[in-house]
């Protein structure tokens, strides 16, 4: 399905940094990597981090390059996800924009953020 990969905490002790997250092949549905990034904030993967971690983890963010305003793939649909900062142009000299998401972590388990995945996304087959 995809993976995800974290960064321990840099600024704040209890956030951690989602370095990546991707589908790891197509796929029928266009908003599988929403449901990567799910996954990834979910209690299973909190308690996972927790563990490696050997601290309490209670926040999650992480950086999108883009050329436009809002990333959809962090912005709409990811449950207490919001946009941190905007700054431009993108840190990365490719893209106009570098936008920090973040929110809580651990707020649903695998189960009830499939759940959730299904009735928001999973209708947008290609």
């Amino acid at each position: 399905m995809g993976a995800f990969a974290w960064l321990p905490p840099k600024f704040d002790p209890a956030t951690a940094y989602l370095m990546s997250d991707f589908p790891v092949s197509w796929t029928r549905y266009r908003r599988m990597s929403k449901l990567i990034v799910m996954a990834a904030i979910s209690q299973e993967s909190q308690v996972l981090l927790q563990r490696a971690l050997s601290k309490r983890i209670t926040g999650w963010s992480t950086t999108a390059f883009t050329n436009r305003p809002n990333s959809a793939k962090y912005g709409r649909g990811i449950p207490g996800a919001k946009l941190q900062k905007r700054t431009t142009p993108g840190a990365d000299g490719i893209h106009e924009f570098q936008l920090q998401y973040g929110g809580p972590i651990g707020r649903y388990n695998l189960t009830a953020t499939l759940d959730l995945w299904k009735r928001k996304h999973a209708k947008n087959a290609r």
